[in-house]
């Protein structure tokens, strides 16, 4: 009876945190931002939203001033930051996926003219229709219509637009045939947009790129068919893209008219374009006031092939090679980068740890590679980088600044790892301290793309595991 009645109060004392949670933050779940401006440019399956930032801001009554520093280390489309910048502070973030470069570029950049946006805007509705009114005969290209709907330039790379990225290979084809034909011809218009308009471009065209194709998030990559989704054979990209355009046309002149007059100065924005431990090296000591992020999870989410589409797509990259180092210089790593290496072991002391990954090590061997020893060095790589992450940057913040961190717990081969405790150990081990009760659940039933012979992915019946999301509070002493 003992155990039970512990139990029992176990259940109740995570409910009362996750009802307190509610009440201090708002729902971190990207979809949020879907209808949010500026925000609403990019989706980021693995980001968080613009009201949970909001509310760490005011919780902790943060006042815009020249020497005020909102960061995050993991910048992904720059919902930390945008949110930040609207809200009159000087930004930085920290972020090595070039797509998500650009996105957070582009949603920070306020000098762009905005008419000027427009009238390309109104170019690529021109086009549009005359793709449409072409397409009995054949689609054609860009350089065969009338010269209104041109800049006026003569870009070589666009006489090759009319091919898929080569370095680019997927399972089935990409697109189907229809859909990949519109595709490249508003790629084709995209590239006669002059800069840096053009990126404007490509970050909307990047936002739809999966939805119409055969693949589809689920949470990662993986073709419509095996996901028994319905794939479109022909569908109206030109107009998506066109009403994604509007969006941002529109959220640029709400900035210029309704954001911009209402700040006392012009905030700063600062994008590091490396790996957050190098990035760390040019961020002053003792000058970050609060910290919002979202870092990898422990759950294999792999943010590189993830984004293969928008990579190779929107020319950020040609070959396969050309990701390699995001891998290797990412967060955490990837289990497929370090399963078939000798045993990992921790870097620092923290026996409850060691155990756990141990356990996990121990699972499945006849899998091999797919067993426990790949799963184990997975989890002993992550938490070694949360540990050098904490070394590396707990001299940045200045005293008393805050770092709101969310993170999730997973389970690898059956065994859970509550991640955001053994996070605030460590963060505590390297001289931070946590606050406002350290720990708040902020949602259930999270499900990760590695979550490994769990009730959650093989609809077994539920045991006691449940999977959630949690914000970390820590504080500089």
């Amino acid at each position: 009876m003992r155990s039970n009645s512990l139990s029992l109060a176990g259940r109740k004392s995570r409910r009362e945190r996750s009802r307190q949670s509610r009440l201090m933050f708002s729902d971190p779940a990207f979809t949020e931002n879907r209808q949010v401006r500026v925000h609403r440019w990019a989706p980021w399956i693995a980001g968080f939203s613009a009201a949970f930032v909001a509310d760490a801001i005011k919780r902790y009554n943060l006042k815009p001033s020249d020497r005020t520093l909102v960061f995050d280390p993991f910048a992904g489309v720059g919902t930390t930051l945008v949110e930040g910048k609207m809200r009159g502070f000087n930004v930085t973030g920290c972020e090595i996926n070039p797509f998500a470069i650009m996105a957070c570029q582009v949603k920070l950049n306020w000098e762009v003219e905005s008419e000027e946006l427009a009238d390309w805007v109104s170019k690529l509705a021109g086009y549009i229709r005359k793709i449409d009114s072409s397409n009995s005969a054949g689609a054609k290209s860009l350089h065969e219509f009338p010269e209104e709907t041109k800049s006026g330039s003569q870009n070589p790379v666009a006489e090759s637009a009319l091919r898929a990225p080569e370095g680019f290979r997927t399972r089935e084809p990409f697109f189907d045939p229809a859909i990949e034909k519109k595709m490249l011809l508003l790629k084709e218009f995209i590239l006669e947009v002059p800069d840096p308009l053009r990126d404007h471009f490509w970050v909307a065209f990047g936002s739809i790129l999966v939805k119409y194709s055969r693949y589809a998030y689920g949470p990662s990559l993986g073709r419509k068919t095996v996901m028994q989704i319905r794939i479109s054979q022909d569908a109206p990209v030109g107009d998506v893209l066109f009403r994604k355009m509007e969006e941002i046309r529109d959220d640029l002149r709400w900035i210029k008219n309704e954001v911009i007059p209402k700040l006392r100065s012009r905030p700063e924005h600062r994008i590091l374009d490396k790996s957050v431990f190098e990035s760390l090296k040019e961020i002053r000591d003792e000058s970050i006031d609060l910290v919002t992020t979202s870092p990898p999870y422990l759950n294999n989410y792999h943010y590189p092939r993830n984004t293969r589409p928008q990579l190779y797509w929107l020319d950020l990259v040609k070959k396969p090679s050309d990701i390699n180092h995001i891998e290797s210089e990412s967060f955490g790593k990837f289990w497929q980068s370090v399963r078939e290496l000798p045993p990992i072991d921790l870097a620092f002391k923290m026996p409850e740890l060691s155990e756990v990954i141990e356990t996990i090590r121990k699972q499945c061997p006849e899998k091999g590679t797919y067993g426990g020893n790949g799963w184990a060095n997975y989890a002993a790589t992550y938490f070694n980088d949360v540990n050098r992450f904490f070394h590396d940057f707990k001299n940045k913040m200045k005293r008393n600044g805050i770092m709101v961190w969310i993170v999730g717990n997973s389970i690898l081969q059956g065994i859970e790892v509550k991640t955001e405790e053994y996070l605030a150990k460590i963060a505590e081990s390297q001289g931070l301290k946590r606050v406002d009760g350290g720990i708040h659940i902020l949602r259930k039933k999270r499900i990760g793309s590695s979550i490994v012979n769990t009730h959650v992915r093989s609809q077994a019946p539920a045991n006691t595991t449940v999977l959630y999301e949690a914000a970390v509070i820590l504080r500089r002493k």
